[in-house]
């Protein structure tokens, strides 16, 4: 993220039009959690901890861009996409919904 947003930086110093596309690797396997992220799901498991430690990953990334966006004045005139590979892999819950990764049902395709 460091490399990203120092990136950023100069093309908003610049005061040049962008597109930054950042790829999160997370949350897919094998999953391993940085041990402060996994810390707080340890009473779930080390499996569970690690798959949440990871979403608290990304979630943390994604809340380093929006503050640099914000202190750098461009988040009035950005644009912030986060998107999924569609679904999730078995036997991860799709929220309910029917189908995973590879299926063309809601649990695989479905955008909110």
């Amino acid at each position: 993220m460091a490399v990203a947003l120092e990136w950023i930086g100069k093309q908003a110093a610049g005061k040049k039009p962008f597109l930054a596309v950042i790829w999160f690797p997370s949350p897919h396997g094998p999953h391993v959690a940085t041990p402060e992220y996994a810390a707080p799901y340890a009473k779930y498991g080390k499996a569970k901890a690690n798959y949440y430690g990871e979403l608290a990953g990304v979630d943390h990334g994604m809340g380093q861009l929006r503050k640099a966006l914000r202190d750098l004045e461009i988040a009035d005139n950005a644009m912030l996409w986060f998107c999924s590979d569609n679904g999730g892999a078995f036997p991860l819950s799709t929220g309910g919904l029917p189908g995973g990764k590879k299926w063309l049902t809601e649990g695989g395709t479905s955008v909110a």
